[in-house]
Parts: C-alpha cells; structure tokens; sequence
C-alpha cells in the first residue's frame, strides 16, 4: 500500500515545519532535481533538529523520490504560500528561508514559534536553499506571483521623440515622389497580396496588375515614348524599387516588360526604333521579354551561340539555335504572354561574326500561337515569384527583318553592309552591356525595398509578441531582448543605407555618368544589397516564428521570391569577380599580364599612402566619441579596400612571374577577389549613408539617422573583424568595445522601433496580419482551405 504524504495543511499547521513550505515547494516545481538530489535535500531535512520527530518524519514524506507528491498537493502547498503573501514584507522576500520563516511568524502565535528566530536555523534553511541550486530572489517572485497576466495583444511604445514622416522624407529622398506615385496605385486600385493561389491563378493576378501600372502610365515613365524624350531613369528605377514592398511577382514582370524589354529598346535602339516601338511597349500593348541567358551561358554573355546570319536576297537576319545548349532559358515572358522578345546572339554578316548583337523577334502572334520557327516551352513551377512566366526559347530559321536588328552600336545598311561607330568589338560589347546598369541597380533597390518590408511586419510583431518573463511581472515583449535587437536592427539600418546607395547611384545614371566606374559600382551594389536582402528576410522569418512560415503573413512569400535575385541580372559571385578584376585593372580596357605588373606599380604608391591609416594609437582607441566619428569609419574601410587591393595585385603578380595564365592566377585568388570587391562596395554605401547624414537638418530626425548610420557601419566592422584584427588595424580591446556599442546602439533604438519602422512607409495592405495591433482576431489567421 503506497505510503500518503502529509497534507499540506498539516505541515502548516506546525509552526516549525511551516518554515520548510517554500523549499519543498521549490525542490518538486520544476521537476529539474534528480532522485539522487531529492535525496540529498531529504537527508539535510532529516537533520533539522529544532523540528519536532514527528513533524519532521512528516517533512522527510514529502522528499521520498520513490512517492512524488502530486501536482494537486504542490498546488496545495502554493496556496499555503500565497494566501499570505500580501502580508510579507518586502524585507522577508530575498531568500526562501526569509520566505518559510516569515509565514510562520504570520501563520503562528509569537510564543509557538519561539525559537526559530535563532541564527542556526536560519542558517539550516540557507545550507537546503543553496543545494537547490536556484536564485533566491527569482524563486521567491515566482512563488509570489499572482495568476499569470492575460495576453496583450496592443502597441505600447512610449511616443516618439522625432517625426517619421520627417524621417521618412530623409530616407527616401529624391525616389519619394515616385514611390508615393506607388502607394498611391495600390490604395487607389486596392491591390492586395495575394497567397494560396495556383500557378495559373497567380499569372492571371500578376498579369491584371501589370495592366493596371500600364492604365495608371508608371510603365511609361522611363520609356522615351515622344521624339524629345530620354525618358526618366530615376522613376523607372524607383518604381521597380517601390514595387518591391508590394509583391515580387509584379516587380519583376514590370521590370521584364519595361526595365529590360523596354529598356533594350530604348538603350540598343536608334531613333527611329525609339519611335517605332516604345509607346507600345510603354503601355503594356506590346509585351515583351530579354532573351539573352542561354542553357549553355549564362554569365558568359560573349560566348552565347544563337546565331543570327544576314541574307541580303531577304533584306532580313535569319535566327537559329544550333545545339540545345544555346536554347534560351529562364526568359521572363517567355512562358505565356510574351509576343517579341529582344533575342541577344552572334551577328553574322558575309560569312564574318561581328560579337554579341540585340535583334527584335516576334515570337508570338497575337493570339498566343508560335511564330514559324519559334518554339517555346513553359519553365513551369518555381521556388519563388511563379506569377512570372519564365520560359524556353528555340530559333529554327527565323526571319527576322533587317530593321529590328536595335542599331545603336552596330546596323546593317540597305547593301548589307555592316556599320558601327565603335570599331572595337570589345569596346562595342561593353558598350551594349553598359546599357544594363540601371537593371542591376534596379533589381538591387527592389530587393532591397523587400527586405524592408519584412522589417516591418518583423520589427511590429516583436513588440507585440510576449514569451517569458519574471515573477509577477507580465511576459516580456520578445523585441525587448538583446539577441532579438541585434537579429534585426542592424539589417534595419543596413537596409536604410543600402537605399542612400541606391539613390546615389541613379543619380549617377540620371546625369549620364555611365562609366565603367559605375559598371562596377552597380554590380558590386547589386550583390551586396540582394544577398543582404535574403539574409534579413531569412532573420525575419526566424524572428517571427511559426507565425513567419505562414503564407497569410507574407515573409514566406517575400522568402522565396527573393531567392533568385542573387543569380539573375548576373550572379553575385561572378559579379563580384568582375568588380575586383576591374579595381585591379582600373587604367586598362581588358586585363593582361602586363596590366596586372602596370597595375602593381601603380598600386605599390597607394599601400604607401595607406599606412597613415594605421595609426597605433587609434588602433586601441575605445572611447564613443571615436567609435562613432565618421572619420574613422572612412579610414577603417579605405584602408580595408587598399589593403586588399595590394595584396591581390602582390598575389597575381607573384603567380604570373611563376609562369602561371593571367587567368589562372585570378583563380588561384578568388576568395581574395570577391573579399576585395565587397570592401569596395561597402565602402561606397558607408560613404553615401554618411552623407545623407550631413544633408539631415532637422535635430531630432538627423540623430535618428546618425544611430542608424553609426550601426551599420560597425556592424560592418564587426562582421569583418578577422581582417581588422589580423591586420593590426583593431586592437583586442577595441574590438570589445566595438561589439559592445554595437549592443549599445540596439538598446537605444529599441523605443523608437515602431516609429522608424513607419518611417519606412510600407502601406498596411502590404503588411503582415502579425504586424497589427490584435492579430489574434485577424481573418486571415483563421482561414482554413
């Protein structure tokens, strides 16, 4: 017959054995002590010898390993402490032997409990307490804790010192007009995310937005649609860029239809072409696509094989794809609703190539049936944006006139002749390549633009949702904790300085100022802010929990689309590769080994002129004042991209004395090269974001910005420690205190999170349920299919 326990009234009822409730309690609770422990405890009970035997044997049942008490009895213990627990004083609830002492003194006459006031059993119940293992004072709260808070479900930010639509003006500068234009649609036109659709569902919706930008004139706005016009750059790319917080989908038909088709025409096209073919383009009546990438090539745009041969007895190019591997893959349009598309192939006029060329092919008729010659094959289900129809492209002997071949570099007259202005076909190649930087800086912004949007679903939800907490206190917000802070406030402030990036580079495409500078700075801003953009989305989806793995709520979605954004409009590994060849190689048009030997010398004056950087004592300097200077960080991430560079150049040097290919030496040194070319990179947006904080004026926003700029750019730093400390460049001490401030700027920021979060301006329609205020009531969280 099982043994019974003592009922929690009868130890009450002793005014020694009273004195034990709260650690016998405590032992059982969290069920974390072994049998081996219980045992241990029991013994030192066992010993108490200012209890009574029989209260004592009493206290002993309650300790048997073998015969647990149950969870009703530890609630009846509970109770016991409880029922007096408005009656303690605050001095009595540091320990659990203050607690057990103090409710018999409440619970007993004084002369009963004569006796227990004696030090050495004060001490007695210390030696059970400290066996335990627990923190006093949490323990003590725990056990006085009153029933556990309700849920809450509401804001309750304290107000914000600044004002975000002021903060808002700042972040989004010169693109603000275009991306209310955006907003503007979306409201207007109640344009809803859409999920839970099938694949040909999802095309039908993506396809009805499109025509809607086309009715509202946004697939106008960077096309040169009248003789005078250049069309505007800036609000193509912005409204690319604004889309994004939006759907992905329709970011990136309307980057299809009018960045690249549209974009081909107008930036490889003459005049005449210009006039012939855009303002059909520009209203969605002439749908179109960019076949350039190849099965067989995809960042190797030189080497393509789709060959296009002109017969002057047509006046026209014949089109063919001569193996599978030079079929067109991955075409945007390509599946469905593309009627011409801008096929890129190798120019062949009297038996000789002239390089990569751009022709305009109808490939459909208008009621969606194939050209002659043309066939195409949908690409079908996708990881991410399947409202794209990506499909398969093959040429049997297409004829295509000789006035669709876009012009601009290179044309075929009327006696077939071939004529270009550029007598380089590798001038004239990069020259037709140039016209694609707007595109990476686009689908750069546009990713970025995402990435903001799960910030903002992510950052609200934070400070709503509430796991854990101590004693009676309510369940802490979840955006109260460090770790969630550093998870997402320095991708906030990444995505706020890649978007000063971004804004600097349009400029530069508005004025004209397409160089090979700013070739490698697109590419270079493309990486970095697409590859940042699937790493912050991926972190919000983790921040948010199961919650953020529910379509209802849009990160998923926003996951999975982004993906491909770090390998399409060139992939960023290769990118980047092409942006370090090109730092190394800034003076000469195309790399050879006696550039890479002109480049060393030239670089050999630089690493001289870079040693005033490493100055000692700033190197083990850890004041704010110094960690947050905006010189130091122009220093610390100039030093970082000229040290690189050296050191690569010293590399490929040492490679190419060897006897080794110009080609191979860049091999032997890939991971040097891609490090070189992110430091570049980042070294230009620490720069922009810098200055936008110098353009800030109003106080309050500037110091808003300021915290934003100073973690990002320390962030940076911490993320790249290794090479700052194996360079001498950070002392040890410093890098301490680096990774201190940057929790520091994560503490000050988090009562301003729900302001600077609409500073970003993110319409509510594109918001996640999560991110509102009572999402437990939300429709969309109970749907079921």
């Amino acid at each position: 017959m099982p043994r019974r326990i003592p009922t929690a009234q009868s130890l009450e009822r002793d005014p020694r054995a009273c004195a034990t409730v709260p650690l016998l309690y405590i032992a059982w609770s969290d069920g974390l002590l072994t049998d081996d422990e219980i045992a241990s405890v029991r013994k030192a009970m066992e010993g108490f010898d200012w209890i009574a035997d029989d209260a004592r044997q009493s206290v002993s049942a309650w300790l048997d390993p073998k015969a647990p008490p149950s969870p009703t009895e530890l609630d009846k213990l509970l109770d016991v402490i409880r029922r007096h627990s408005a009656d303690l004083s605050q001095s009595k609830r540091h320990t659990l032997a203050n607690l057990g002492l103090e409710l018999a003194r409440l619970e007993h006459e004084k002369d009963d409990i004569d006796g227990l006031e004696a030090p050495e059993v004060e001490r007695a119940l210390l030696q059970v307490e400290k066996a335990l293992g627990v923190v006093s004072e949490d323990a003590v709260r725990a056990l006085l804790s009153p029933p556990p808070w309700p849920l809450s479900d509401t804001f309750d930010e304290p107000d914000a010192k600044f004002s975000s639509r002021r903060l808002a003006e700042l972040i989004e500068g010169e693109h603000r007009e275009h991306f209310n234009r955006i907003r503007s649609v979306i409201r207007g036109r109640e344009l809803v995310p859409r999920f839970g659709l099938s694949l040909g569902e999802q095309r039908r919706v993506v396809r009805g937005w499109l025509r809607t930008l086309s009715e509202e004139g946004i697939g106008s706005v960077g096309l040169p649609t009248a003789p005078d016009s250049r069309g505007d750059q800036r609000a193509l790319i912005a409204s690319l860029e604004g889309l994004g917080m939006f759907d992905l989908d329709l970011a990136v038909k309307f980057g299809v239809q009018f960045g690249l088709f549209g974009g081909s025409v107008r930036g490889l096209g003459t005049d005449e072409q210009h006039a012939r073919f855009l303002p059909d383009i520009a209203r969605g009546r002439m749908l179109g696509g960019f076949a350039m990438t190849e099965l067989g090539h995809g960042s190797n745009v030189r080497d393509i094989e789709t060959v296009a041969r002109y017969h002057p007895d047509q006046n026209a190019f014949v089109l063919r794809t001569p193996k599978e591997s030079a079929r067109k893959e991955w075409i945007g349009n390509a599946g469905e609703d593309g009627r011409f598309m801008t096929v890129f192939c190798q120019l062949e006029v009297d038996r000789r190539r002239h390089g990569v060329h751009a022709l305009l092919v109808r490939i459909r008729h208008d009621d969606g049936t194939p050209v002659t010659g043309v066939r195409t094959e949908d690409a079908g289900p996708k990881m991410g944006l399947n409202g794209v129809d990506n499909g398969r492209l093959w040429f049997d002997d297409v004829v295509v006139p000789r006035d669709q071949l876009l012009g601009r570099f290179g044309r075929v007259d009327q006696h077939g002749n071939y004529q270009s202005d550029i007598a380089s076909p590798n001038k004239r190649f990069f020259a037709m390549l140039s016209t694609l930087v707007g595109g990476r800086i686009g689908v750069g912004a546009c990713a970025n633009m995402a990435a903001k949007t799960g910030l903002a679903t992510a950052i609200r939800y934070g400070a709503l949702r509430r796991q854990f907490g101590s004693g009676s206190a309510p369940e802490v917000r979840i955006l109260d904790y460090p770790e969630h802070q550093l998870r997402l406030f320095p991708r906030l402030a990444a995505s706020i300085a890649i978007g000063f990036a971004a804004q600097a580079l349009t400029r530069r495409v508005v004025d004209g100022r397409e160089d090979r500078e700013l070739e490698a700075l697109a590419a270079t801003f493309k990486a970095l802010a697409t590859r940042n953009a699937v790493d912050t989305i991926q972190s919000c989806r983790e921040c948010c929990g199961g919650m953020g793995y529910l379509a209802a709520n849009r990160i998923a979605k926003l996951r999975t689309d982004v993906d491909v954004f770090v390998t399409f409009e060139g992939d960023n590994t290769v990118l980047l590769q092409l942006v370090a060849r090109s730092l190394l190689t800034r003076f000469r048009q195309q790399l050879s080994d006696d550039a890479v030997r002109t480049t060393l010398e030239l670089l050999a004056h630089r690493a001289r002129a870079t040693l005033h950087h490493k100055n000692p004592i700033a190197a083990r300097r850890t004041d704010r004042e110094h960690l947050t200077d905006p010189q130091f960080f122009a220093d610390a991430f100039g030093y970082r991209e000229e040290a690189l560079t050296v050191a690569a150049a010293r590399r490929i040097k040492r490679r190419i004395d060897d006897g080794m290919t110009a080609f191979d030496a860049f091999n032997e040194v890939q991971d040097h090269l891609l490090a070189l070319a992110r430091a570049y990179g980042e070294r230009f947006v620490v720069r922009e974001v810098t200055a936008a904080v110098e353009r800030a004026t109003a106080p309050a926003e500037r110091a808003q910005l300021e915290r934003l700029a100073q973690l990002y750019c320390l962030t940076r730093v911490r993320e790249d420690m290794a090479f700052f400390s194996e360079n001498g460049y950070v002392e040890p001490r410093k890098a301490r205190a680096i990774r201190k401030l940057v929790l520091t700027l994560c503490r000050e920021l988090r009562p301003h999170a729900i302001a600077l979060v609409e500073a970003l301006q993110v319409p509510e329609s594109c918001l996640a349920p999560i991110a509102f205020e009572h999402y437990f009531e939300h429709p969309a969280l109970h749907n079921s299919i």
